[in-house]
């Protein structure tokens, strides 16, 4: 077994976009290695790998990711470097789905919406756009496709900073109209996750108060 790693493998490995050179420069700069030196030691690799995403934000080149990688990196201190593959980028991971569930956040959290919840979707769409969210927002993901009452309903939009009917999905109609009344509540009419996530990012951009001109 090799106990050892080329910086080309380990760059492959990382998925970044840049030169044997440049990465030599960062690592010899830091100590971690000696210049010119082709290969490390894998006992270093978790130490190596944390190094670089401290300073480095690997970008695909999708126009979104682009200028969100730019900001980011410009936030946190890192430099934009070229991801070789959409799945190494570290702003949408290869998802375009990933990429409108972190935009959906980002634009609620910047109007104050922290409670969201969402009616409808089937029980894998409810699942996975719960794992995309996280702890970021809270969710209450209602299955459409179960009676409710009108009391529950009504605590349900009481709670959340905005309702969501995700329409074209399994979601029946008397229990969609306990929630689509309130004005708080807008309906997609789309099934996928990223429309729903784009839909709620456009509401949030209607929710912000119209600058009168003087």
């Amino acid at each position: 077994m090799n106990h050892d790693i080329s910086k080309a493998d380990l760059l492959r490995e990382l998925g970044y976009g840049v030169s044997v050179e440049e990465i030599d420069q960062l690592l010899v700069e830091a100590g971690l290695s000696n210049p010119g030196k082709g290969r490390i030691l894998r006992e270093k690799l978790p130490m190596l790998k944390s190094f670089l995403q401290g300073r480095l934000l690997c970008v695909c080149q999708r126009g979104d990711c682009l200028t969100r990688g730019q900001e980011r990196a410009t936030s946190e201190g890192r430099r934009v470097i070229s991801a070789t593959t959409p799945e190494h980028c570290d702003i949408c991971h290869g998802s375009a789905t990933h990429l409108a569930v972190d935009g959906m956040v980002e634009a609620c959290l910047a109007v104050g919406w922290r409670r969201l919840c969402v009616v409808g979707g089937s029980p894998a769409a409810r699942g996975r756009l719960r794992d995309e969210v996280g702890n970021r927002l809270d969710l209450r993901l209602i299955d459409g496709t179960v009676a409710r009452t009108r009391q529950k309903a009504a605590t349900d939009i009481s709670w959340a900073d905005h309702v969501v009917a995700w329409g074209a999905t399994p979601l029946d109609h008397k229990v969609s109209l306990l929630y689509t009344t309130a004005p708080t509540c807008s309906t997609v009419n789309r099934r996928s996750i990223e429309d729903l996530a784009r839909h709620v990012t456009e509401q949030t951009l209607r929710s912000r108060p119209t600058q009168r001109t003087r």
